[in-house]
């Protein structure tokens, strides 16, 4: 509920900390670089010099980086500890149960819920001493012809004009406000420490006309439809001041109304929420419309926090954004369309959209899809599809929801399709007898209602179910929706790449790589690679390749190892790449292949390397043919004495799978393995060779390094990092991939003030303890290829400070780095003589 008083004073509070890191020139994270100021006056002439990457150039004495004495490991400012406290406030929470609602029997309709609140961060001691508290109060309406049933709010208010209302689900609070003494307010007691009961100020029986200044009963209370209650902390969260409302002005005291305090103050307090189902007998009900639930949104977005922070959870949501909820930030006409094509803040109409942003057809049409004046037009689902891009078909990924009862409410996605949903994503296919400009008429026909919907969309309808499990509609799984996924997934299961051994690898040999592809689901048997699904490569669908990695940098253990590739013959950077299909030959044992590159390791090659093995079989029952996208596999060998030590892990692939489900890129070549991605990701890489060698590039750039400490900190951190301030890479085929404003979901409050981003939760990504400035041996981040097969002459970023900036690329923030030691356009031999 948003509270309106005389004076209102909130304020960010700052850590404690940053007075003493501003003493010592170490602060944490700045915001984004605010408009520029007046001109000053000129100063000498000087060389300014220029950087590829858009960092600074300060000119004076150079200096190694000294980012470790600050923020290494132990250190004052650890920056794991550091990142970790500062996302402390984003990640606080606290968890309320709502006991009991108790709903009179006659009379006016307040109803009384008892509930607990605990602190999540305590293992779940009473929280006491709090006031401030919010409820809203819905009912589950029957659905209408062949649709679903939908929350519907009793307590409204209008978001709009008097003259033209938005109608819309309001929560009614526990504390008074100043400026309406006529809103009604619960009435709360606490007892024992933590556990409060609160009444109800308004009558849920008594329809009041519609107010636009705060929450008034619209819809009158139905005694034989299901109740939710849902429950809200209201307070100011983790890392706020208190707010404070001051009562100076009547009418509070005057004219009958009640004298108020002069002050109400509130503390800051970890958020929560919660919500009580009553079924339509009045009995407590478990979640009667269990469609997805939180913890499938927080495998993302770690703490789904909207609205100040404040509501964290889909069941709350829900009794505001429902079907009978319009948005008021929509012009008249479209807010108060028919569906499905209607106005609404439902949560399946504008949760669809927001997860589908890009691959809207609206916006693929040169449109765009904002909420509530917040644009989504940019946004990636991050689930991965068959061509490696944006997955937004994948249902299961929030729908997880298990249960076997076709009718549950879980399987509403499945087995009860609607125009509002479906049309959601499918924003330009019309339902109507005659399609507007620039729509494309419903291939089943028009449709006034939902009634049929399920005799072609619902599961095991053998014309387009919505999840393909229809057996023999198999050319469908490449278009629609999580049938590709399952399909996927059970293909997967029957692929298994090998490295089985990499020899003649000391410098001056030609690497022996054996190989085989196995089946997990047949003893693992071997194939014999005549098979369909390793065939078809003249498509492309059929894909095996062995890149083997290696460095020149000498390193005191193994697992130090970051790979360079010089002398690998490749573009920069890259390692040597054969293409196994082509010229494998029968190894000496059944089943495996050997290849050798035409390529030796170099002389001055040390330590370890890499033999990875990555590509794609072919599914030849589909048309098109189907890429599978087979996980990657790696094996370490020894170049220089006898270690074989992997190199060290930093980051867990299956963290990344949350979000990204099977991570697979470049065509599905490259699959679920952060070890394939560092054999070409190094610090000589940049994308040069795939980027356009006449004419004007989309960000102006000669080349952007594809580094993967620099790219994936900046592709994740794009948004803290400021407007325009991530990578846009071009890859393969000359394709142009913009993360300059991607976005992260780890909070997407991200948008508007990048103190609410969490990507400084490092652990959501890498391993515990290993995110840390104290780096393993590496060379300089390649910004500028000087000369293309000489990496001496390429020009670097400080490896520190190629990472750091990523995301800290505010220009007080890089100003500090250079203060202490970073350094652009070097070469490795100037950084390495840096004292």
């Amino acid at each position: 509920m948003k509270s309106t008083a005389n004076s209102t004073e909130t304020a960010r509070s700052q850590p404690v900390i940053l007075l003493l890191l501003t003493a010592i020139a170490c602060a944490g994270p700045t915001g984004k670089d605010g408009a520029a100021g007046p001109a000053g006056p000129a100063g000498p002439a000087s060389d300014a010099g220029t950087l590829a990457d858009g960092g600074p150039l300060i000119q004076g004495a150079l200096t190694a980086e000294t980012c470790t004495i600050c923020h290494g490991v132990g250190s004052l400012v650890d920056d794991l500890s550091f990142h970790k406290a500062d996302a402390a406030n984003a990640l606080a929470r606290s968890f309320a149960t709502i006991i009991s609602v108790a709903v009179p029997g006659a009379g006016a309709i307040k109803p009384t819920v008892t509930f607990t609140v605990k602190d999540a961060a305590t293992g779940g001691n009473p929280v006491g001493g709090l006031t401030s508290f919010a409820f809203t109060a819905a009912q589950l309406v029957p659905a209408a012809t062949g649709g679903v049933s939908n929350w519907r709010s009793i307590i409204n208010r209008n978001y709009n004009t008097v003259a033209d209302p938005s109608i819309g689900g309001q929560t009614e609070s526990s504390l008074p406000t100043a400026a309406f003494p006529a809103a009604a307010q619960a009435t709360c007691t606490e007892g024992p420490t933590g556990t409060y009961a609160c009444i109800l100020g308004d009558d849920l029986s008594a329809v009041l006309p519609l107010n636009i200044n705060f929450g008034v009963t619209t819809n009158a209370f139905v005694p034989t439809l299901p109740l939710r209650i849902g429950l809200q902390g209201t307070a100011p969260t983790p890392g706020s001041v208190a707010s404070v409302t001051k009562f100076t002005s009547p009418p509070w005291g005057v004219g009958g109304f009640p004298a108020a305090p002069a002050t109400i103050t509130v503390q800051p307090a970890a958020p929560f929420n919660a919500s009580f189902d009553l079924d339509a007998s009045g009995n407590p009900a478990a979640d009667l419309r269990a469609l997805v639930s939180t913890a499938s949104c927080n495998q993302c977005h770690q703490r789904l926090a909207a609205h100040g922070g404040r509501r964290l959870d889909v069941n709350f949501c829900v009794t505001c954004h429902n079907a009978f909820s319009l948005d008021p930030s929509l012009p008249t006409a479209q807010r108060n369309a028919v569906d499905p094509f209607n106005g609404t803040v439902d949560f399946k109409r504008v949760l669809h959209k927001v997860h589908m942003g890009k691959s809207l057809p609206t916006v693929l049409a040169g449109g765009k899809f904002t909420f509530h004046a917040v644009d989504f037009s940019d946004v990636t689902f991050p689930q991965m599809t068959s061509n490696s891009t944006s997955d937004a078909g994948n249902c299961t990924a929030c729908h997880s929801l298990v249960n076997a009862n076709a009718n549950d409410p879980a399987n509403n996605w499945k087995n009860k399709p609607t125009r509002v949903a479906c049309a959601a994503c499918h924003d330009l296919t019309s339902f109507d007898a005659v399609a507007p400009a620039g729509f494309t008429l419903h291939s089943g026909g028009p449709r006034a209602d939902d009634a049929q919907c399920a005799l072609c969309h619902a599961s095991g309808s053998g014309v387009a179910p919505v999840d393909n499990a229809a057996p023999g509609v198999p050319t469908q799984f490449p278009t629609t929706h999580s049938g590709l996924r399952a399909f996927q997934n059970a293909l997967i299961g029957k692929y298994k790449f090998n490295v089985v051994s990499v020899a003649n690898t000391a410098p001056g040999q030609l690497p022996v790589v054996t190989f085989s592809v196995t089946d997990p689901t047949n003893a693992n048997a071997a194939y014999t690679l005549t098979e369909p699904a390793f065939t078809q490569t003249t498509s492309g669908a059929s894909r095996i390749a062995i890149n083997i990695a290696w460095s020149i940098n000498a390193v005191t253990s193994a697992g130090d190892t970051n790979y360079t590739n010089e002398g690998s013959g490749e573009d920069p950077g890259q390692p040597v790449t054969i293409d196994a299909l082509a010229t494998k030959v029968a190894g000496t044992a059944a089943g495996t292949f050997t290849v050798t590159p035409t390529v030796a390791v170099p002389a001055n090659a040390l330590g370890v390397g890499e033999a990875v093995m990555e590509g794609h079989p072919a599914d030849t029952t589909v048309t098109p043919n189907v890429r599978v996208p087979v996980p990657s596999t790696t094996k370490t060998f020894a170049i220089t004495g006898t270690a074989t030590t992997a190199r060290r892990q930093v980051v867990d692939i299956n963290k990344c799978n949350v979000c990204h489900g099977n991570l697979s890129l470049h065509g599905n070549n490259r699959t679920s393995s952060i070890e394939t991605c560092i054999g070409c990701h190094t610090t000589n890489a940049t994308d040069i060779g795939t980027r356009p060698t006449t004419g004007t590039t989309v960000d102006g750039k000669a080349e952007e390094s594809i580094d993967f400490k620099k790219l994936i900190h900046g592709i994740h951190g794009a948004a803290f990092a400021g407007v325009n301030k991530g990578p846009l890479i071009y890859g393969f085929g000359g394709s142009v991939n913009d993360f300059r404003n991607a976005g992260f979901p780890g909070n997407d409050a991200c948008r508007t003030n990048p103190d609410n981003c969490l990507v400084n939760n490092c652990e959501i990504c890498h391993l515990p303890g290993v995110a840390s400035a104290t780096f393993a041996p590496a060379n300089g981040t390649t910004t500028s290829t000087a000369t293309l097969t000489d990496p001496s002459t390429y020009l670097r970023t400080t490896k520190i400070t190629a990472t750091c900036s990523a995301c800290h690329a505010q220009t007080l923030t890089v100003d500090h780095m250079v203060q202490n030691g970073a350094q652009f356009n070097l070469t490795q031999a100037q950084i390495n003589a840096l004292p």
